[in-house]
């Protein structure tokens, strides 16, 4: 049951980056868990670098807007919201938005929610957890 239930895929990454980066390798595994209510992906990326501590950043990219908390990433869009929960203690967060970017629906604003490496390390792992949130009730007037 909780093997139909979880699905998991890892991929090598590090090659496509150019040597300047000094990384030794690069491995993004993304696990799907289906468990009631609605699941959980987790994002993981593991980072080794070849000679020197070096710094690094899991990116996510919303149309929606991005509140950040503690320890928690609250990404709100038309449709639905998510909690993306992450270690403070390993990354630290910021938010960049991007007005009228040319996209074939026409200028559309996007958000980058940026999870960097407080410090530099010679290896470091990224875990992120994407989980939807229930819908907000609309407010009474």
């Amino acid at each position: 049951m909780e093997r139909e239930n979880r699905r998991e895929r890892r991929r090598l990454i590090g090659g496509i980056y150019p040597p300047a980066a000094d990384l030794a390798s690069l491995r993004r595994t993304l696990t799907l868990q289906r468990t009631p209510p609605h699941g959980v992906v987790s994002l993981e990326d593991i980072v080794r670098f070849a000679r020197a501590p070096g710094s690094f950043e899991s990116v996510l990219i919303t149309f929606g807007d991005a509140h950040v908390g503690d320890g928690v990433v609250t990404l709100r869009g038309e449709r639905g919201s998510l909690a993306v929960s992450y270690d403070a203690s390993v990354v630290g967060v910021r938010v960049e938005r991007t007005p009228d970017v040319d996209l074939a629906e026409g200028p559309t604003a996007i958000t980058r929610v940026i999870f960097a490496a407080s410090d530099p390390a010679q290896e470091l792992a990224v875990r992120l957890h994407l989980e939807p949130l229930p819908p907000t009730p609309p407010t009474s007037r």
